[in-house]
């Protein structure tokens, strides 16, 4: 949650759920209050004790912005230097390797509303990115040319910050389940990734693997080689609502889901789930398949179970509540699977602290 006082506030009016109790009156410029798990202190002027948790932060405070650019959401968090939570802003966004032009109008939305609203210029924030697709080549090229526009941005892929927030940058395995399909062992500051390489090449188990079977199976249904479902007639009914264009013949399914890419397939996942809560067959047996994808990363990341494992990623909760509804002995529900403890952009803030560390310790020793 963030809360922000934007205007000159005058502390005997401020009161944080009647928790805060400010004795002495002072006028300061206050430009973020963030959610903290400690008692924090405000100067000048005589201390004034938060209690509730809360902490001001002003314009000469140290700074971090961790970003993350998933298949469908841009999300940026400023953070204080002691982890703290300051502000937050989101933007549509995609894959790296989808729409380049995409990511960086995302990138430069999220860290405008920012610099909004902390009313401060970006130039002294150390900004750390982890965005999906950034094996793409040509992508993550003109990602980093954009980065050299902020003196001290840093950019990795979205598995390595999520591996870092996951265990609050102590070892694990990780594996990410939304738009793509991911898994990586963070050990020894070292990464090893698994996996994720694209709907074209992989991401088995993924939304965007669950929206493009969902369409191979409605134009079996189509082609008379399979019964209709409740999930075909789904999807033929979501292409028909899209697929009107001012008394144009519309297209067949096969034209207008030729063009798709991994964020539109990922958009009939949840299409999958509702037919599979509802008995469709069809359904159940691609989230069994499915399911048989992310128990092998699983597997894969645990490192011989030697490792705690985490996820994050917007079909692993629906896939773990199908599993457990309708496959209650499956392998999956059997590992020691848990949430990341922090989400991806906290990850991202840990990786451009590590990196700012570094390069000082590089000046320090020239």
């Amino acid at each position: 949650m963030m809360i922000c006082a934007l205007k000159e506030a005058v502390a005997p009016k401020l009161n944080i759920n009647t928790l805060a109790i400010i004795r002495q009156p002072i006028e300061y410029k206050v430009i973020g209050l963030a959610m903290c798990g400690f008692t924090c202190t405000v100067q000048p002027a005589n201390k004034i004790s938060i209690n509730s948790g809360y902490k001001f932060v002003t314009q000469k405070d140290t700074l971090f912005i961790g970003i993350d650019v998933g298949g469908t959401r841009c999300t940026a968090t400023a953070y204080s230097s002691d982890t703290c939570l300051i502000a937050q802003a989101q933007a549509p966004s995609v894959n790296l390797g989808v729409s380049v032009q995409r990511v960086l109008a995302a990138l430069d939305d999220v860290l405008a509303q920012l610099s909004q609203t902390l009313e401060r210029s970006l130039a002294d924030v150390s900004i750390g990115i982890g965005c999906a697709g950034f094996s793409h080549l040509v992508g993550r090229e003109r990602l980093l040319q954009w980065a050299q526009t902020y003196p001290n941005c840093h950019v990795t892929s979205d598995i390595h910050i999520a591996s870092l927030a996951a265990n609050a940058g102590a070892a694990c395995g990780v594996v990410i389940a939304g738009t793509g399909t991911c898994g990586a062992i963070y050990q020894d500051g070292q990464l090893t990734q698994v996996g994720g390489h694209g709907l074209l090449l992989g991401d088995h188990g993924s939304g965007a693997w669950l929206g493009l079977q969902a369409v191979k199976h409605l134009l079996a249904v189509d082609d008379g080689c399979s019964v209709p479902t409740l999930l075909s007639h789904a999807v033929k009914t979501f292409s028909a609502e899209r697929n009107k264009d001012g008394g144009k013949a519309p297209l067949t399914s096969v034209q207008y889901f030729s063009s798709y890419n991994s964020n539109e397939f990922a958009q009939l996942a949840p299409y999958v789930f509702n037919a599979a809560r509802q008995g469709d067959t069809q359904a159940l047996q691609m989230l069994e398949s499915g399911l048989g994808h992310i128990t092998e990363l699983v597997n894969r990341v645990s490192a011989s179970h030697t490792l705690p494992v985490f996820y994050l990623g917007g079909v692993m909760q629906p896939y773990l509540a199908i599993a457990q509804a309708s496959f209650s002995q499956h392998p999956l529900l059997q590992t020691d699977l848990k949430p990341c403890i922090h989400p991806p952009e906290f990850g991202a803030m840990l990786f451009a602290r590590q990196v700012s560390d570094n390069l000082q310790l590089i000046k320090g020793t020239t």
